[in-house]
This record gives structure tokens, sequence and C-alpha cells, in this order.
């Protein structure tokens, strides 16, 4: 299952790779997310690892991610596992004018035999996505910096 939401904020473009792809922001922003603890020393680069805790069809569970691609201001990619499924999330960022296009991308994988109820998963998730990304564009809108924060 692949789903891309993409939308512009009038933030610096540093200020939302710097939140949108810490991925220690999530509870704040998306609604599944339990938790998130980094679970690697150092600055988020290549190699970090975050322990996420989310609701999954009303269930608890744990994802393991690793960063994979990070390209400071710009793209990160990072992998999630369980022993059910794989997420693939890609956050990139682009100065759009005044402001920041934002695109995240998001595919999921479920192992066999769960695959097969993928047309099943799709719905529920792709309004899950949704409104997760809802929820990052307004976060994002309320950077300071943002020409949309009330705190400017």
């Amino acid at each position: 299952m692949h789903f891309s939401e993409s939308f512009s904020v009038r933030a610096p473009p540093e200020a939302v790779f710097a939140y949108a792809a810490d991925f220690r922001n999530l509870p704040d922003w998306d609604p599944t997310i339990i938790s998130v603890d980094k679970s690697t020393p150092g600055e988020i680069a290549v190699g970090t690892e975050f322990r996420v805790k989310l609701k999954f069809f009303g269930f608890d569970t744990e994802m393991s991610y690793r960063v994979e691609e990070w390209e400071p201001g710009r793209r990160a990619v990072l992998r999630g596992t369980t022993p059910v499924a794989t997420a693939i999330d890609t956050v990139t960022v682009a100065r759009k004018g005044s402001g920041t296009g934002v695109t995240w991308d998001a595919e999921i994988r479920f192992v066999f035999p769960l695959n097969v109820l993928d047309p099943l998963f799709t719905a529920g998730f792709r309004s899950t996505v949704t409104a997760a990304v809802g929820g990052l564009q307004r976060a994002l809108r309320n950077l300071p910096g943002s020409a949309d924060s009330p705190r400017d």
C-alpha cells in the first residue's frame, strides 16, 4: 500500500524538516502514536533508531524505525519493522515561494498471509494517514518562524 500527501506551509524549510523528520515529534501530531523513544545516542543521522509505540486497528504495538537516508533540510527516509509489517516513511521538504512544500510518503507492506488483506486495510490506512498528515500540517503552521504562527 502506498500513500502520499503533499501540502505547503509558510515556515522555513530547515525548521519544517527539523520538526517533521524527527520522529520524537510524532505523538504531537499523529493520533495513532502513543510514544516514541530515540534508542541511539547522538544527532539524528543514517542509522539512528526509534522505538515507536502505536495503536494498530485498536491494538497497541511497537515498531522499530531506522533512519535509512538523511539529507538535512531536504529529505529523510525511515524504515519501520514489526514481525508482521514493514513501513517506509519518506518526508521531503523544498522551498516553495516564501514557504515550504512538504510531501509525506508512506509505503506499508504486510507479510504473508496478512498481505492478502491489503485491499481491506487500505481504506483504514488511508484515513489514518490523512488524519496524521493533517495533524502535521497544523503543527508546522505553529512553528516559530511560520507566517501562520500565532506566536509571531
